[in-house]
């Protein structure tokens, strides 16, 4: 009998997951905010825990607490406590820092978000997904600090260095529209508004020389925004701006979503005939390539398809590195030894294009194998007919394996594309965040990280192009 290969299995619980799951258990450390929060209205927060082995983990938070809210957010995981109290220490020194008591800091993010949320604006999406899970529960526990939003009485939002023209704009058209104008202030820090810039102007770089025609169809603000942001964080923007109510937002939305198309063509990514037809399923096939070839682990006493040892191993393998699964082939090799595991999965993969077909396969091989969860998930995900209360891929992993923490890079794989399909039955707006996040944390390896994340601008892509063509069709 052929001896067992093991390949590499992975910990769910990557630090982002731990903070979400388990730091709460950790007792709180100490805090730190910078000595000029109140005068200034931003406070540079820190919070850490510590852990066990006395390493400790902090979160830090970016407030803005005169409007905009929680503007951005990290985490440092489990570590040497003496390296970063010397860090802390060099800033309190030249006055920068000084610690604080928890209370102080939670009332600090709870006000500025409550403050914010009431003004219209959304808080980091990474508060939300992980670093919102590092803070105590919001409740009476809480000693309950008053904590001063706005300045003077009034919102007022004051640009640094770290903000385009386009976030300036949009964050200034969403305070007229929450409290009207003259109710709020505006400091410009960024020098963008001390120029006079005309809207109808345009944009002028002699060093500048763009090929997509669509660039001069834009105004100079916008026109400023893609020269100085790359092509992923245009797509996010324009995301952000058709969800907008403004019809305005919506007419800038259209505008960048032309230029993303040029700027694809331009670069082979697509022409023009496959603009919706980007991604509209999930390849597993393209994405195995580029991972493990190896098949067989054991983990946990856990029963896996790919911990069965066959008499036909090498002929299982030479299959493996194949660039294609071919029905006929696997066909007359599972008829031949329908026992094995591993060929069910390699059959469902080469009928890829008939869901019905996939569907019977799946269910026949749960019938044959009632204990192996890859086929588990494969049913669920194929059996997808409402939206299920599932948030993230947290919840998922708990459904199918509990407290099991190791699990084949290929399950994590199946467990990743019923995420998939589960976010495009829910909002797929909100949902989006939450499938980037849960792509960088679940502990994949950089391969099937970087084909993910690919599978995934080209997913927000379909949106886009989507919400382009009702907005077209709306216009008719």
């Amino acid at each position: 009998m052929a001896k067992k290969k093991k390949t590499k299995v992975i910990p769910l619980l990557k630090p982002g997951n731990y903070i979400i799951q388990k730091s709460k258990s950790l007792p709180l450390h100490k805090c730190w905010v910078n000595r000029e929060w109140k005068s200034s209205g931003k406070a540079n927060l820190m919070i850490s825990r510590k852990h066990s082995n006395q390493n400790i983990t902090i979160c830090h938070y970016l407030i803005d607490l005169y409007s905009l809210g929680i503007k951005d957010t990290h985490y440092q995981f489990n570590i040497y406590e003496g390296e970063f109290l010397n860090f802390v220490k060099s800033q309190a020194d030249e006055d920068f820092l000084v610690e604080i008591d928890y209370p102080t800091a939670h009332n600090m993010i709870y006000a500025a978000l409550e403050y914010a949320e009431d003004l219209g604006f959304k808080p980091h999406k990474d508060f939300e997904a992980v670093t919102e899970h590092f803070l105590e529960e919001d409740d009476e526990s809480i000693e309950l600090i008053d904590i001063e939003c706005g300045l003077n009485g009034k919102p007022t939002f004051i640009s640094s260095d770290g903000d385009n023209e386009l976030m300036i704009r949009q964050s200034l058209k969403q305070l007229e529209k929450a409290v009207g104008p003259g109710n709020f202030e505006f400091i410009d820090g960024t020098g963008f508004f001390n120029n006079d810039i005309d809207e109808d102007t345009p944009f002028e770089d002699d060093e500048f020389d763009d090929e997509n025609e669509f660039f001069y169809h834009l105004s100079p603000m916008l026109q400023y925004f893609v020269k100085q942001s790359d092509l992923e964080s245009i797509v996010d923007n324009t995301l952000q701006l058709f969800q907008s109510k403004d019809p305005e937002e919506h007419s800038n939305a259209s505008l960048l979503t032309n230029y993303i198309l040029g700027e694809l063509e331009e670069q082979s990514y697509i022409d023009e005939d496959c603009y919706f037809q980007l991604d509209d399923y999930f390849d597993q096939t393209e994405i195995l390539l580029e991972g493990p070839k190896e098949l067989y682990t054991e983990y946990n006493n856990q029963v896996s398809v790919f911990s069965q040892s066959s008499s036909i191993d090498d002929e299982l393998k030479k299959l493996s590195n194949q660039q294609y699964f071919l029905e006929d082939e696997i066909r007359v090799i599972l008829d031949q030894n329908p026992s094995i595991p591993i060929l069910h999965y390699y059959f469902f993969l080469a009928v890829m294009d008939n869901p019905k077909r996939q569907k019977a396969i799946i269910n026949k091989a749960t019938k044959l194998f009632p204990d192996i969860t890859l086929f588990k998930i494969l049913k669920y995900t194929s059996n997808l007919s409402k939206k299920p209360k599932i948030k993230d891929i947290h919840d998922l992993h708990q459904k199918f394996y509990g407290n099991n923490h190791q699990i084949h890079e290929i399950e994590a794989l199946e467990l990743m594309n019923c995420f998939f399909n589960i976010t495009k039955k829910q909002n797929l707006m909100e949902s989006l965040p939450y499938f980037e996040i849960s792509i960088m944390e679940y502990g994949l390896t950089e391969q099937f990280t970087l084909k993910l994340l690919e599978k995934l601008f080209y997913h927000k892509l379909s949106i886009l192009f989507a919400l382009q063509e009702t907005f077209n069709s709306l216009d008719d």
